[in-house]
């Protein structure tokens, strides 16, 4: 609504573009309109409910969408599945968002991955890219701890 307002044209009638897409969500402080980038706000919208299944794994909710869609997976890996319903799609359609503001905290180990999950505290790339011979692709940080104590 709020694009067709600033860009929109009406039949033949054509319309001026003052202001650029981007121009309209910069802060009213910095020269913009101060509008909100409604793509990251929705965005922003559907990764709260993501957050809650992840956090609430045992509420009756988040067993039914895991006994449809993601059984032996966590809901931070769940892929959409086949036939899924708009809400999970829609709720699936932020993971990558939420994926990429989480750090995890070690703790025993038992469910990071470590060539899957950003658990290094560097800054830039946040996982192991090399992988030494002899531990599985789906290995955990529990087994390099639990290495570590038996050398």
């Amino acid at each position: 609504m709020i694009q067709n307002f600033y860009w929109g044209q009406r039949g033949s009638e054509k319309r001026v573009h003052w202001v650029s897409r981007e121009g309209v969500v910069v802060a009213k402080e910095d020269g913009g309109l101060g509008f909100r980038d409604l793509e990251g706000f929705n965005t922003a919208l559907l990764a709260k409910p993501l957050w809650r299944l992840h956090q609430r794994e045992g509420s009756l909710i988040a067993r039914i969408l895991r006994a449809k869609y993601h059984r032996n997976t966590s809901v931070l890996d769940a892929r959409v599945g086949h036939r899924p319903s708009f809400i999970w799609r829609s709720i699936i359609s932020s993971q990558d968002f939420l994926n990429d503001g989480l750090r995890w905290r070690i703790g025993n180990g038992s469910s990071l991955k470590i060539w899957g999950d950003k658990w290094l505290p560097n800054e830039g790339d946040n996982y192991i890219t090399s992988r030494p011979m002899g531990l599985p692709v789906d290995s955990t940080v529990r087994e390099l701890i639990s290495q570590e104590e038996e050398k």
